[in-house]
């Protein structure tokens, strides 16, 4: 009678591991870079409601800093993953959201802004402009 041995050897296995890491190596990063960018909208609608708040208070009293139009500055988006801050007169504001916690690490975007004048724009970690962001 002939006896068969089923199973791996300690070489299959280790090839296998191997593979294993390097498509770990290789999908991982790509992964959280991918999440990086899809968290970016917290901070664009962030600014987005804010920027309507304060038109909201232009149409009302005539001027985007009235007394009767409370905004706090800074403030954290809904996920808490941006600090907004507000600056504000009369007749203009901007708005400003930098990235806090896990999501500074975002090196491509790391500041997003926007003014009265719908003009947006965003740095990276470096202070260049970015205009991959918005």
């Amino acid at each position: 009678m002939k006896h068969t041995q089923s199973g791996f050897t300690l070489i299959e296995l280790m090839v296998v591991v191997t593979v294993v890491a390097l498509l770990a190596m290789i999908a991982l990063p790509s992964y959280q870079n991918s999440v990086r960018k899809s968290r970016r909208t917290d901070a664009r609608i962030a600014l987005i409601e804010l920027a309507q708040t304060l038109e909201r208070c232009q149409t009302q009293f005539g001027r985007y800093d009235d007394s009767a139009c409370v905004i706090t500055s800074p403030q954290d988006s809904a996920d808490h993953r941006y600090s907004v801050t507000v600056v504000r007169d009369a007749s203009s504001y901007t708005l400003s959201a930098t990235a806090q916690g896990v999501q500074a690490d975002d090196l491509g975007c790391r500041s997003f802004s926007l003014n009265q004048l719908a003009e947006r724009s965003a740095v990276d970690s470096s202070g260049a402009a970015s205009s991959a962001c918005w």
